[in-house]
């Protein structure tokens, strides 16, 4: 029986190299459009939940935690418990790349990284914030965005966040802004349930944050 010689295996092995290395990107980047389509679906259900809840308190949206310094994700635990029969599972408050339990501020029964905002404006700079009017109605701007994921950009005090490079979430202890961390873009819903990818070129800043000026958020 012919056995390979060690130049024979050691071409194999550059061959295998070489293969993985122009595959694994491929792969990479299937898993993330996957994930994207994960958060299209989470972004349907929790539309439909807020809908469900609208439906039953004279049409209006459950009430963000404004009084708390994790302003833009944080629901009161009122309306959390109000909530519940409508969501199901809070999983759907979620994208897969960052789980809001994963960033130790509280469980994703009691918090979401998609974010419940949709009456918020661009801030002009940093610094600079937009009033946040709770809770608004479906009657509000068909435009307005209700929900989107999470993306996050600080002025050195808080880590930078952005739910979805070419192969998924990045993090970083510094204020890396969406361009320079390789995001590229975020899935939004309007007030009209039209789910859509904004490119990180149409993304704005916006202050969705109260508490802590050196924050702010994109979509």
């Amino acid at each position: 029986m012919k056995k390979f010689t060690l130049i024979e295996l050691l071409i194999v092995i550059a061959i295998i190299g070489i293969l993985a290395s122009i595959l694994l990107p491929s792969l990479g980047k299937a898993r993330e459009k996957a994930r994207r389509g994960v958060c299209r679906s989470n972004h349907h259900q929790f539309y439909v939940a807020t809908l469900m809840y609208a439906d039953s308190n004279n049409g209006r949206f459950p009430e963000r935690n404004i009084s708390s310094y994790y302003a833009a994700q944080v629901l009161p635990s009122h309306t959390v418990d109000d909530f519940k029969q409508y969501i199901g599972e809070w999983k759907a408050a979620d994208c897969p790349n960052y789980p809001f339990s994963s960033l130790g501020k509280g469980t994703s029964t009691t918090s979401t990284s998609i974010l419940l905002l949709a009456n918020l404006e661009p801030a002009a700079a940093l610094g600079t914030f937009t009033a946040w009017e709770s809770p608004i109605r479906f009657t509000d701007d068909n435009d307005l965005v209700l929900l989107a994921d999470w993306n996050e950009y600080s002025n050195g005090t808080w880590a930078s966040r952005y739910t979805h490079t070419a192969t998924g979430g990045y993090k970083n202890f510094s204020a890396i802004l969406p361009e320079d961390a390789g995001a590229e873009g975020t899935i939004i819903t309007k007030l009209n349930g039209a789910t859509e990818w904004r490119s990180v070129k149409n993304m704005k800043p916006h202050a969705a944050n109260t508490y802590n000026s050196s924050v702010q958020y994109w979509w």
